[in-house]
Formats: C-alpha cells, sequence, structure tokens
C-alpha cells in the first residue's frame, strides 16, 4: 500500500503551517506522509490605524508582512453644536480635523402661546429666529380634518379636556 492511498483513507498528516517568504501572508503545510501541499492565504498582520494625513479622517492600516493597505475607517473629531448664525435655530458642528460639517434638526426656544384676533387661532414666536407656529382651534393641524373635546380622567379628582382629531387614519390629540 502506498502512502498516496494510504492518506487517501486515512487522511493527511499535515505539518504546521509555514510561511512562503518574509514578505508574504500566503502560508503553506506540507503532508508527512506524501509531501502533499496545501496552500492559504493566512491573516494579515495589520499595523494600528493612523490618519493618512493631518487634515484627513481618513485612516489606513498597512500589513507588516506583505504591505497590503486597508482604508476607509473614519472617526471624525466633531466640536460642539453651535448656531449658523445670531438669528438662525439651525445648528452645525465641524470635524476638527477635516472641517466636514454636520448639521442637526432645528431647535426652536420658543414664546408663550398668545390668541390670535380671529380668537381661533393659537400663534407662538421662536424667540431666536422669529419663525412663527400655530394652530387653529378645531382644525387638526397634523391633517386638516375637525378635531373633538374629549375628558380625560386620570384619577377621581382630576378630568382633562382633550382634543383628538375626527380622521380614523390620524392620530393626533393634544397634550393632556
Amino acid at each position: 500500500m502506498g502512502t498516496n492511498l494510504f492518506c487517501t483513507f486515512f487522511g493527511h498528516k499535515f505539518g504546521e503551517w509555514e510561511y512562503v517568504a518574509d514578505v508574504s501572508c500566503e502560508q503553506i503545510r506540507v503532508c508527512k506522509r506524501d509531501r502533499f501541499k496545501e496552500k492559504r492565504h493566512g491573516s494579515h498582520q495589520f499595523s494600528e490605524w493612523k490618519y493618512t494625513t493631518d487634515d484627513s479622517c481618513e485612516q489606513i492600516r498597512v500589513c507588516k508582512r506583505d504591505g497590503y493597505e486597508e482604508r476607509g475607517r473614519v472617526s471624525h473629531q466633531f466640536g460642539e453644536w453651535e448656531y449658523v448664525a445670531d438669528n438662525f435655530c439651525e445648528q452645525v458642528r465641524i470635524c476638527k480635523r477635516c472641517g466636514e460639517h454636520q448639521f442637526r434638526e432645528k431647535i426652536h426656544i420658543w414664546g408663550d402661546w398668545n390668541e390670535s384676533p380671529d380668537t381661533r387661532t393659537k400663534v407662538r414666536i421662536c424667540k431666536r429666529c422669529g419663525e412663527k407656529s400655530e394652530i387653529t382651534y378645531g382644525i387638526c393641524p397634523s391633517c386638516g380634518s375637525p378635531l373633538k373635546e374629549e375628558s380625560v380622567g386620570y384619577d377621581s379628582h382630576t378630568v382633562t379636556e382633550m382634543l383628538i382629531c375626527t380622521n380614523p387614519s390620524c392620530y393626533y390629540t393634544t397634550s393632556p
């Protein structure tokens, strides 16, 4: 019985994985019985992530064996949120490394609700940008359907009036 036939029935008896060259991640192992060679690409041995330039957030790491480069792990270093200007509610923060801008939704500083002269509308104005928000009594601000008043009891002593939209596909209610 030859060694090839023996390995065919009982499997190979491989030695340890070894690198093909000092500057390669390719590995090989050899069967101790019939000298059959098996190859694989071993794991890269990467360096730590480093920025590609001082003014970039792109990072790179390089395999210490074969020089393979892996790119893309981006970690921005954003500053604090700041208003775009004194009379705007838009906010921005800027990456200290690359200068990328990130914006977020407006955050208004609303004044008190005031009755409008037609007495069916309440109006409030943002103290920062002057944007106006208004609601009309009896009309749903979400879908425009009529609102109905409903009394809600939370315990035996508290009854609160709520406005609820009459449109069955709209779920608008005023907060109690």
